[in-house]
């Protein structure tokens, strides 16, 4: 890789992506000669423990150098704050927050029909609070935007005089005018972007926007559309460099890839190191199906963690732990229990079936997060001839 060479990583679940990039920003720090910085962003405040946690237990502090931002964070600190002015003057005077909103703001329902609290040009209550102090979570990175369309050349120096380089992690999570913050950082600043993603696990999003509606979890998809053009090549895609998983055997991987067929399989690790853990475990290994009957033996024999859509799932009274699907990401276990949806048994009847989006990405955060073993929960009399996984028997 050039010096300053972009590059986006999609990423397979358990390839250590998140492990890679720190190992990444760490050299690079080392060879920087300059006074400036280097950034790794994401959205999860879980996300950004994580990092600061490896970066220490990898380096033993966090050098002085390195910033882990959340993605709220970097907006504000970098591109709001020095600018918020020049799209609305008086917020020069204030210190501006923000509000988390989970659904979007200055929209009411009237008469079944959804209409703005606000006009066009009213951009005071498009973006602000009623206070005046925080502006919604939903609006965050398109009042970033404006302010760096009011800016350009303001901001370009800026961002080039403070940074070296951003890394992005859990890059899927970016949706709507997220995209235009990236691109502009890619195509117009003469840092170096490092970005990484798994589009599988779209599990959660910055906020809710039709902006770019069809790319939304889809990073790799937007920069090679959007970013990229005939004549330059800003931002490399790799698909195979962390396509590898060293958490999960093979038949877990299998499964996970015929779940999201639009993109390259993901292979089971088989380094030294890998095929010597998987060696040193002394428990059950596969990947199965299991008739609600058998579920009380399975328990019992591989101690599983359960994985549910949400809380109000009963399961079984001899579980000691479980884990939404959606929180789940980030997380690992030897052997899980995952309760499949109706949505989820359609799909594993008939891998044609139209699985919507959140279900198929939660499922696939679901399947691999166990290294071992894991057991679909399925009706008694499942037809699983269709997807060929063989039911669990009692003695695996």
């Amino acid at each position: 890789m050039k010096e300053k060479d972009n590059i986006c990583y999609i990423a397979s679940a358990g390839a250590g992506k998140t492990t890679w990039l720190i190992e990444s920003l760490l050299a690079r720090r080392n060879v920087i000669s300059n006074h400036k910085k280097i950034a790794i962003v994401t959205f999860t405040i879980k996300n950004q423990e994580v990092i600061r946690n490896k970066i220490i237990k990898k380096h033993g502090f966090i050098p002085s150098n390195i910033y882990v931002l959340g993605w709220f964070e970097f907006l504000l600190k970098y591109i709001i704050n020095p600018y918020k002015g020049d799209i609305i003057p008086f917020l020069y005077m204030k210190h501006i927050g923000v509000q988390l909103v989970n659904s979007p703001s200055g929209i009411i329902k009237i008469g079944g029909k959804y209409k703005y609290k606000y006009k066009k040009s009213d951009i005071v209550r498009k973006y602000l609070t009623r206070d005046k102090t925080r502006i919604y979570s939903d609006k965050l990175s398109e009042f970033a935007f404006e302010c760096i369309s009011c800016n350009k050349e303001n901001f370009y120096n800026r961002i080039n005089s403070i940074f070296d380089s951003i890394y992005f992690d859990e890059a899927q999570d970016f949706v709507g005018f997220d995209y235009e913050i990236i691109k502009t950082l890619i195509k117009k600043c003469s840092i170096r972007c490092i970005i990484a993603a798994d589009p599988r696990q779209h599990t959660f999003s910055t906020h809710i926007s039709e902006k770019y509606g069809k790319y939304s979890g889809k990073i790799d998809v937007f920069l090679d559309k959007n970013v990229n053009t005939a004549k330059k090549e800003y931002i490399k895609i790799d698909n195979s460099f962390l396509a590898k998983s060293h958490r999960c055997i093979k038949e877990i991987c299998e499964l996970s890839s015929k779940l999201t067929p639009l993109y390259p399989p993901t292979v089971f690790c088989e380094c030294e190191k890998c095929v010597s853990r998987r060696n040193e475990y002394k428990g059950s290994i596969g990947c199965f199906l299991i008739k609600k009957q058998d579920v009380d033996n399975y328990v019992k024999l591989n101690n599983p963690i359960a994985l549910t859509w949400n809380k109000t799932i009963k399961i079984h009274n001899g579980i000691k732990s479980r884990i939404n699907f959606g929180e789940s990401k980030g997380w690992e276990c030897s052997s899980s229990i995952i309760y499949c949806t109706n949505t989820m048994q359609n799909w594993l009847k008939d891998p044609n079936y139209k699985l919507p989006d959140e279900s198929r990405s939660k499922l696939y955060v679901a399947i691999t997060r166990a290294r071992f073993i894991t057991a679909l929960v399925v009706d008694d009399d499942f037809d699983n001839s269709v997807i060929d996984i063989p039911f669990w028997n009692g003695n695996s």
